[in-house]
């Protein structure tokens, strides 16, 4: 007779270190994507969050005509504006002079302000809690603290923390200031037929962050929910059980009056004979 092989145990123990891997990774991810982003994203340079572009077809120079461009490049803190018609280049921040006649006419330089501003801000603080939730992940589970509830919250917690943050910083550059950069695009100066722009690198680092956070939220989550339903249920069972322990004291209680009251007859009818 041939016994088969248990094999649960170990596609148990494989589920968990499927598990572990994956958080630590997803953690890990979260902290490469949005780490470039902010510190690169405040400058114009490399990274940006954000291209324009205008054309001018019919540019005239010298008696002559020739298709140029104006390029600008948006950061968090300040943008760069080259101008190929004319040689001329600028690089400054939002709310310096030199943005007010880049963009003349245009709510551009305070809308994008304050939003490098909140992005900055918020970003540093989610980028903190992702240190901070990759720490506790890492600690959860290669260090022994998968059982504790404060591990466990904090590794939430600080995923929460971080989604959030990185949630905010892609939808604040988007609404308003992207919006505002192509409105002012599309009223382009006279001369100039063809506007366009993109959303730039470091934007889209802080959008797939947030994506990657929301898996890892749930799977932090569930450990933290699941702790806490059990203990619900452990309550009811205890109180279950004291409940049945009174019922029990009760029905003895009324077999021990039924035993006294049966011995007390007998007692008066031996009493009488």
């Amino acid at each position: 007779m041939m016994l088969e092989k248990d094999n649960s145990s170990s596609c148990d123990g494989c589920r968990k270190w499927t598990y572990r891997c994956t958080s630590v990774a997803l953690g890990a991810v979260i902290i490469g994507l949005s780490l470039p982003a902010l510190s690169a994203g405040s400058s114009p340079e490399g990274l940006n969050f954000g291209k324009g572009m205008l054309q001018n077809g019919a540019f005239s120079t010298g008696g002559s005509t020739k298709d140029c461009t104006v390029d600008y490049n948006f950061g968090l803190v300040n943008f760069k504006a080259t101008n190929f018609c004319t040689g001329k280049e600028v690089d400054a921040t939002y709310y310096s002079d030199d943005c007010s006649s880049v963009f003349p006419g245009s709510d551009l330089c305070k809308t994008c302000e304050h939003a490098g501003n909140a992005v900055v801000t918020l970003g540093t603080f989610g980028l903190i809690a992702s240190f901070l939730a990759f720490g506790a992940i890492v600690a959860k589970y290669f260090f022994g603290k998968e059982e504790e509830k404060t591990w466990k919250l904090t590794a939430f917690i600080s995923v929460a923390v971080c989604s959030i943050f990185t949630l905010i910083c892609w939808t604040v550059w988007l609404d308003p200031c992207s919006y505002e950069i192509v409105d002012f695009l599309n009223a382009a100066p006279e001369g100039f037929d063809k506007a366009d722009f993109n959303l730039g690198d470091a934007w889209g680092l802080y959008f797939f962050a947030w994506i990657f956070s929301l898996p890892l939220l749930v799977m932090e989550g569930v450990p933290v929910f699941l702790s806490s339903s059990s203990k619900t249920l452990g309550g009811g069972v205890e109180e279950v059980k004291v409940s049945d322990s009174s019922d029990q004291h009760l029905v003895n209680g009324h077999q021990r009056d039924e035993v006294f009251s049966v011995s007390e007859s007998k007692d008066a009818d031996s009493y009488q004979a």
